[in-house]
């Protein structure tokens, strides 16, 4: 929401209905991109020894069914997938050291 709040008030500074000077945007707990979080965070957990090779494969499989989802546009079931992912280990996606559930 920050980051569409910023480009439509840079939108209307740049076309003169607004007169001011917008210097940055805080995103705070930011989620951009809600795939590049799913599709990078089997690696992320991996890398820092939350998951084994074979959970790192079943993490995998679980981002892309959960990337094909979205793909299609099938948005309840993608958000019904990433929950899964999240419960494979019981970890939250926001802060890994924490358990999700």
């Amino acid at each position: 929401m920050s980051a569409e709040f910023g480009k439509q008030l840079q939108d209307a500074i740049d076309d003169g209905s607004i007169k001011a000077k917008l210097a940055g945007v805080a995103l705070g707990d930011s989620w951009i991109s809600p795939m590049d979080f799913v599709n990078t965070w089997p690696e992320y957990l991996y890398a820092v020894s939350y998951l084994d090779g074979k959970q790192l494969d079943t993490a995998n499989a679980k981002a892309a069914e959960c990337q094909t989802l979205v793909d299609n546009k099938h948005w309840y079931d993608a958000t019904t997938c990433w929950e899964e992912m999240q419960r494979m280990k019981k970890i939250c996606i926001f802060n890994f050291v924490q358990y999700a559930f």
